[in-house]
């Protein structure tokens, strides 16, 4: 049984390659990222985010955000 594991900042330079390796070892993966323009432009989704990953735009000090993210 495959586990859904919270990536946060998950689209960042560090978190894709996370999630890279989340998804080889059998895991589905979401990530919860803010998607900041000054670090990822005006993308909707970074390029070399797997597209396996499901990508929930937010901030992580947003309470609600967390929630939703953790309840998907």
């Amino acid at each position: 049984m495959s586990e859904t594991v919270l990536v946060t900042g998950g689209a960042g330079f560090i978190g894709r390659f996370v999630c890279k390796e989340l998804l080889g070892r059998g895991h589905k993966v979401r990530v919860l990222d803010s998607l900041i323009e000054q670090v990822h432009g005006d993308r909707e989704r970074p390029e070399d985010l797997p597209d396996d990953v499901e990508l929930i735009r937010g901030d992580v000090r947003n309470g609600d955000a967390v929630v939703k993210a953790l309840a998907s």
